[in-house]
């Protein structure tokens, strides 16, 4: 079985049991919560590669860093990835199992790239566009890369939208020379 499968079955199997057991919220905040520390904290990621760790002393670890703020069902489903061998899958699992969350909750992923930090108030006109072009609620995710010179780059879904002044130079560029 391909690793995207695995990650796919996991976050689904525990999206249908959080909604089961009406906790499907306090899951999600799990998950985002436990994706975070997997991104901040790399020996978690190195416990979790290493074949010469058992598994019950995984989840020992797992259990003594996650057990005092997460839901009892994000801590079981967790022992149980470990259990059967999947703990390398967990970062995948989760960012699983956000978007099905978010499938659910009609919410719209976007990520806005600038050159500059964007103030509070245009990103909130960039996030009222969006709701009414997709008549969705939407996350804005803000990055800011100084390459882009300025302008801006709008991910919405499988859309993009490139309005940078290096993508424009790039263009520019390849007239100016002749390499289409």
């Amino acid at each position: 079985m391909n690793d995207s499968k695995i990650a796919v079955r996991y976050a689904k199997a525990l999206f249908l049991s959080a909604k089961e057991k009406k906790v499907l919220d306090k899951v999600h905040n799990d998950v985002v919560f436990v994706l975070d520390i997997c991104r901040q904290v790399s020996e978690l990621m190195d416990l979790f590669h290493s074949p010469i760790i058992p598994a019950s002393k995984k989840k020992v670890i797992v259990r003594e860093v996650f057990r005092p703020d997460v839901n009892k069902l994000t801590l079981n489903f967790l022992d149980l990835i470990i259990l059967n061998k999947r703990e390398t899958f967990i970062p995948d699992i989760a960012r699983r199992f956000i978007s099905v969350y978010k499938k659910h909750k009609g919410i719209t992923s976007a990520t806005l790239t600038t050159a500059t930090p964007v103030d509070r108030e245009v990103r909130n006109r960039i996030i009222d566009l969006i709701d009414k072009a997709y008549k969705t609620k939407v996350d804005l995710a803000g990055k800011v890369e100084e390459s882009l010179i300025g302008g801006f780059v709008l991910r919405i879904e499988d859309h993009l939208l490139n309005a940078s002044v290096s993508s424009e130079l790039k263009k520019i560029k390849r007239e100016l020379t002749g390499k289409y």
